[in-house]
């Protein structure tokens, strides 16, 4: 059940259509009803009462709206191209069951048309919940998260919010007042055309130093540095530090490939980039076939090395989600 509305016009309108299509579908076809009550139980309704509205499928529009607001996924291009408009709100059911998780999610989503893939990211045992991630904390802020989270009555306890809440105002104070100092001062400077100055860089370092400071009890949620280490390598790329350059987006890769893929990515992409430049193709392949794997095995399932013809397989699917990578691939001279 998906929104045609586009999420330009506003999240407000998007859930106010997404309301009409499903309570007229649920009128052509109320045996979908139970499907959609039991998304929500917070309303002041008893037991019997609720049972009685499935039973009749009966038509309760504050019902409708609850589950819709607690449920609803949006539509996001971002990450592939489909040369499609398709945008808005959309209702699945099976995947309102999963729980949310800031970070440490087993399962992620993704579009390809109208249609909603979930696939796990790690092995996952029998019986273990299923966690998805609605607002994650490398976007997002504690705040930011908190609110949206509140609207939707989820009180997340995963390890960043745990760590989040329990740093003193004086830890928050100090990392913004560096992240500020980042976005005002340093970037401006690291991030001009041409040239960069030593003791820019020096800043930017000394910056990143005392950030992860802040949390060197907890490396591995230091998200707030990717961003700056990425910029701090391009820094190294523009004065001629190629292995420096390298070396730091290796050190991010490995540090959080584990827990945010999407950011990753970037990073992968800008390895292979670097790589292309310095002409060393054999490792650019290498990491192209990494950032391959990330893209198209939630699709097709794992892959591997030892039969020729994935790449080939793979490649034909990124030509539709995405083409970039077979762009790359005829850079590379990659089959």
């Amino acid at each position: 059940m998906i929104s045609n509305t586009s999420n330009d016009k506003g999240a407000s309108s998007c859930a106010e259509e997404l309301t009409t299509c499903i309570t007229r579908k649920l009128f052509e076809e109320p045996y979908y009803c139970p499907e959609v009550y039991q998304l929500y139980n917070g309303l002041n309704l008893s037991r019997n009462e609720k049972i009685e509205i499935i039973r009749k499928n009966s038509i309760h529009i504050e019902l409708i709206i609850q589950a819709l607001m607690h449920n609803n996924i949006g539509l996001n291009y971002d990450e592939f191209n489909l040369k499609t408009e398709i945008t808005g709100l959309g209702l699945w059911t099976l995947p309102s069951f999963f729980n949310h998780a800031c970070i440490d999610e087993n399962v992620y989503n993704f579009f390809l048309g109208d249609l909603l893939f979930i696939r796990t990211n790690r092995p996952i045992s029998k019986g273990e919940e299923l966690i998805i991630n609605y607002r994650n904390a490398t976007t997002f802020s504690y705040e930011e998260r908190l609110s949206y989270l509140k609207c939707i009555n989820i009180d997340c306890q995963c390890r960043m919010c745990k760590l989040e809440r329990s740093e003193s105002q004086e830890i928050k104070l100090r990392m913004a007042q560096l992240l500020k100092a980042y976005h005002e001062s340093i970037y401006p400077k690291v991030s001009k055309p041409h040239s960069v100055e030593p003791s820019h860089i020096k800043e930017l370092e000394y910056l990143i130093a005392e950030l992860r400071s802040l949390r060197k009890e907890h490396p591995d949620l230091g998200f707030n540095t990717i961003e700056l280490s990425n910029t701090l390598a391009f820094a190294y790329l523009k004065i001629g530090n190629n292995k420096k350059a390298l070396s730091i987006l290796k050190e991010v890769y490995d540090l959080y490939k584990t827990f945010r893929v999407s950011e990753i990515r970037i990073i992968i992409l800008d390895i292979i980039i670097i790589n292309s430049k310095l002409k060393l193709f054999e490792e650019a392949k290498k990491w192209f076939d990494i950032m391959l794997k990330i893209l198209v095995e939630p699709i097709m399932g794992k892959l591997e090395d030892d039969k020729p013809e994935w790449r080939k397989e793979a490649l034909r699917l990124t030509e539709k989600i995405h083409p970039q990578m077979n762009s790359i691939a005829e850079t590379l001279n990659i089959v």
